[in-house]
């Protein structure tokens, strides 16, 4: 029996609670979390739900999970550096590699989709009004 049988399949809001709990037990993670949600753990929680869940779309994300996104992927500053492969590693290890590599890609392309729309405002909100 391969590693990956041995895992067991989590549901989205379960792999959202560990992988929430891991960004809590990491200082620096923990404390950037705290100050960009304003100490509203349980809005971390749910954002991080959010972004895992395929059906999501980056207009239904809330300003705090577009921040997270961009903190999974940018590797802008200190704490993008930090968190990006920190929840790689997380991730690879709660669930097998096709379904951790289906969420990084969804996650990326949120993100795009997020760059997109601060680089182009007007023609997001053209679409917008055409969908």
């Amino acid at each position: 029996m391969s590693k990956s049988e041995l895992r067991p399949k989590l549901s989205t809001t379960e792999l959202a609670f560990r992988i929430y709990a891991s960004f809590r037990a990491h200082p620096h993670i923990c404390n950037v979390l705290t100050h960009i949600s304003h100490a509203k753990w349980s809005e971390v929680e749910r954002s991080i739900s959010s972004i895992l869940d395929p059906a999501t779309t980056s207009d239904g994300l809330s300003p705090l999970g577009k921040n997270i996104v961009d903190l999974m992927v940018a590797e802008r500053g200190i704490t993008g550096k930090i968190l990006k492969p920190f929840f790689h590693t997380v991730l690879h290890r709660l669930v097998d590699p096709p379904q951790s590599e289906r969420l990084i890609r969804h996650i990326e392309a949120l993100f795009r989709d997020l760059e997109l729309m601060t680089q182009h405002p007007r023609a997001a909100a053209c679409a917008e009004h055409i969908s």
